[in-house]
């Protein structure tokens, strides 16, 4: 059986007569792809299908014969495969904690409790998304009673009791958005736009960041440098060394001579460049000239890896993911304000985050995410966004005034004296900064 795993690579059965197969268009469509050797990300990124469709697909041209699959022998920095996929199963377990549950219960709580971030209402619930308001009810009647603090009252629950009250509050939260009409449409949309801002996500992730095309030019050490501004002064005393020519070149700018130098390296590269490297920059092309951000950074961005000092094909991968990130500032806006509404502020100060990636010049997603980081655990987390957030608009109090509630949250009440002081140089007529300064000049 063709294995769907994403280190394997599916190849066409030698042979084998095509013609006679029963294929549909999608069959001979992925088959038509296959060279023996690209991975399944590689042929979700050629093909444009989902890995889902992909892998069906897969099995079929299994079942008729057509393909069988082999292990990539390729290392791990040649594919994209997140490393923690395959160390996950190595790790160790956790310590059994000595709480009043048996271990089928802590195993339960400890299992939805991970499940959390990355569920929908609809996944915790266990329901589809078309399901009808009363078998969403059957179905949050039915688990409340496993998750509900009460029902452990007076026993020793340790760590498991903060999980437990989490979960109590993410069922009876689906429970009420998807049985009210406006909230479940209102979430529908969320869902939308967040699977959208997630798979452009996944490609950040599970591809790594592009490598350097050049090595960084090692400092000279102190010495060495006044070595070499010594030599640079003789050859500027004594002039440079002339020799004679019989033919005079014609004189050619510098810029010139750089842009013709770039132009031989770019066509070099072009002509090194392998199939399987065309492959994705074709792929990556087709998706900028259709507008589809997401794709074209993620055929760029293996295509940059497989070929660092091709800087046509750099050039192109920045070009996608400054457009992907301008084109989803606006998703991660929308996903953080509804995360903000429900309360959900580790997410919404990290989707504030992402506007802000997308609109370098605006402060205001920067103030925002640290304003939802002073609802959380560690309101420290705020202090950077907020003194970015200072840095695009010093002139803005509202910029100073939430760097100052981070100061505060975070007990540094020195520097927040300092940010409240210039809040009120920007804004005087404010008698509510005036009593904030005084109150904190008093702890």
């Amino acid at each position: 059986m063709v294995s769907t795993s994403r280190e394997t690579i599916p190849r066409r059965v030698e042979g084998i007569d095509i013609a006679s197969l029963p294929l549909s268009p999608t069959d001979a469509f992925v088959l038509s792809q296959l060279d023996g050797t690209m991975t399944l990300d590689e042929i979700v990124i050629v093909t444009g299908m989902s890995l889902v469709d992909v892998r069906a697909t897969l099995r079929r041209l299994e079942e008729l014969g057509a393909v069988h699959s082999a292990r990539d022998p390729r290392t791990d920095d040649d594919i994209a495969i997140p490393r923690e996929e395959r160390v996950f199963a190595r790790s160790a377990p956790p310590p059994v904690e000595d709480v009043d549950l048996d271990a089928e219960q802590r195993e339960r709580i400890s299992s939805m409790f991970e499940r959390l971030g990355a569920s929908s209402h609809y996944q915790l619930l266990g329901v589809e998304p078309d399901a009808e308001k009363k078998e969403i009810k059957n179905a949050y009647y039915a688990l409340i009673p496993l998750y509900h603090p009460d029902k452990f009252f007076g026993r020793n629950l340790g760590s498991y009791k903060k999980k437990l009250e989490r979960i109590f509050e993410r069922l009876a939260e689906a429970e009420k958005v998807l049985t009210r009409k406006s909230s479940r449409e209102e979430y529908d949309e969320y869902l939308g736009v967040r699977r959208e801002t997630r798979a452009f996500d996944a490609v950040l992730t599970s591809i790594p960041p592009p490598r350097p095309s050049t090595p960084p030019i090692p400092k000279l050490a102190p010495e060495e440098s006044a070595r070499e501004r010594s030599r640079a002064l003789a050859r500027r005393l004594t002039g440079p060394r002339r020799v004679p020519s019989e033919v005079t070149e014609p004189e050619v700018s510098r810029e010139e001579r750089r842009e013709r130098a770039g132009q031989s390296m770019r066509q070099f590269l072009a002509a090194k460049r392998s199939p399987r490297i065309d492959r994705f920059v074709r792929a990556g092309t087709e998706a900028l000239a259709s507008g589809n951000w997401v794709s074209a950074v993620n055929a760029l961005r293996i295509a940059t890896n497989l070929a660092p000092d091709d800087t046509a094909i750099r050039e192109l991968y920045e070009q996608a993911d400054v457009k992907a990130t301008e084109h989803l500032a606006d998703g991660y806006e929308s996903s953080a304000k509804y995360e903000e509404k429900y309360g959900h502020w580790d997410e919404a100060a990290k989707s504030w985050l992402k506007v802000a990636a997308g609109r370098p010049d605006d402060a205001s997603p920067l103030r925002r995410a640290a304003e939802c980081y002073l609802h959380t655990s560690d309101p420290r987390e705020g202090i950077k966004p907020a003194r970015e957030a200072v840095m695009l608009a010093p002139g803005s109090a509202e910029c100073h005034t939430t760097l100052a509630r981070a100061y505060e949250a975070s007990e540094l009440l020195k520097s927040a004296i300092g940010e409240v002081e210039r809040a009120i140089e920007l804004k005087p007529e404010s008698t509510e900064l005036r009593d904030w300064l005084k109150r904190l000049q008093k702890m």
